[in-house]
């Protein structure tokens, strides 16, 4: 076991992902491996498959070793597979990301520290306070929570039964020096190259996952009214999965197909996103909205669900909107607002660049979650991180 109190503590990291893409966790998991290593600690990543190699060659540079999981498909083979890593790789601290994490008993007794950072809102289910109290009841061992959310925090507060001193809120950010505004030579070269777009059609852009719980379909709805008002809206659907087929169906059933793009598979979203005018994120669900981030990052204005974590993402009014898209006037309003009012987009555009860097910068979340590394590595039993 390494020494919890010594500048070359070993830190590993247990992701239930498969990091395919260029998302928040994955860069925050790089830049946290740089700041640790730099500072004379070891810095361990497990997933449950393979990095791709742009991702392992930047885990390595930055000074991260890596290992994967092998044969995880439900929760016993997680369990069973994170139990065998920690028992080779014996951390000081170990920090899970999504699902649960049924072994932290197992960790704890054998003096690691363990925390867990809390990624996603959870759908609310029948039977919640008993869920609460079995959560409460795995999760007891566990130092310390990380949320990504204020959101988020009070959700955990409230599921696992804990007190806000074990709870801290740091907010996921974006590669900033990825995610950036473009010249306008380079933004209408992208328009044309990416999109096919020549003319001063207004761009709109969703870039996340094609499942149920984002809403691209009520996206695709918004487009036949907008229009139908002559407006120059263009749709941008960036991602893959199991809404795919349906969603094209509904782009082809509504006639859109010349103003509605859907782009699968492995798309440059930085770059998307600066041959656009207008992001969205209409979604069910959300911890805190790293997409909806980036889209303000590359200075984009937002129109954004009125869910979850999203509501600490712009300042309604001055970088974007927030809607209930399950109102679908109040998508479409919204979207017809940025779209008629070419200076109205500038300026909340310009806001959300400075609201993006001031507030979701990914290294000062790497350096907030190295600092809460330190805190519980000096004292996990201390009042600030003490054990309910």
């Amino acid at each position: 076991m390494s020494n919890p109190h010594s500048a070359s503590a070993r830190v590993v990291n247990f992701v239930m992902m498969n990091p395919n893409k260029r998302g928040p966790v994955e860069l925050q998991l790089a830049e946290m491996a740089r700041l640790w290593s730099a500072g004379g600690g070891e810095f361990v990543c497990y997933f449950i498959a393979a990095p791709p190699p742009w991702y392992a060659a930047l885990l390595a540079e930055a000074g991260a070793e890596v290992g994967v999981l092998e044969g995880v498909v439900d929760q016993g083979s997680w369990n069973r597979a994170v139990a065998a890593a920690a028992a080779v790789e014996k951390p000081a601290l170990a920090h899970f990301h999504f699902g649960r994490h049924d072994t932290a008993a197992q960790l704890v007794q054998s003096g690691a520290v363990v925390i867990r950072t809390e990624h996603s809102e959870r759908k609310r289910e029948r039977g919640e306070p008993l869920r609460r109290l079995a959560r409460h009841r795995r999760q007891r061992h566990l130092h310390s929570f990380i949320a990504v959310s204020d959101y988020l925090a009070a959700q955990t507060r409230r599921d696992y039964l804990v007190s806000a001193a074990r709870v801290k809120r740091i907010h996921n950010g974006a590669d900033l020096e990825h995610f950036r505004p473009r010249p306008e030579a380079e933004r209408r070269e992208l328009r044309q190259r990416l999109l096919g777009i020549s003319d001063d059609r207004v761009v709109i852009t969703q870039a996340a996952f094609l499942d149920a719980r984002k809403r691209q379909d009520l996206l695709i709805r918004a487009m036949p009214e907008l229009l139908a008002t002559g407006r120059p809206a263009h749709l941008v659907l960036a991602g893959g999965g199991t809404q795919e087929a349906a969603l094209r169906s509904l782009i082809s059933e509504l006639g859109v197909q010349d103003r509605v793009s859907l782009l699968s598979g492995d798309n440059d979203i930085a770059a998307l996103y600066a041959a656009s005018d207008v992001g969205a994120l209409l979604t069910d669900r959300e911890g805190l909205g790293g997409s909806a981030i980036e889209a303000m990052a590359c200075g984009l204005p937002l129109v954004a669900s009125d869910r979850g974590g999203l509501r600490e993402v712009p300042e309604v009014g001055v970088s974007g909107v927030l809607v209930d898209h399950d109102v679908p006037a109040q998508t479409i309003g919204a979207l017809g607002w940025l779209i008629d009012d070419a200076e109205l987009r500038h300026r909340m555009g310009s806001a959300a660049l400075i609201r993006a860097r001031a507030h979701f910068d990914q290294r000062r979340a790497a350096a907030q979650t190295v600092q809460r590394y330190h805190e519980v590595l000096t004292d996990g039993h201390s009042h600030s991180v003490h054990r309910d």
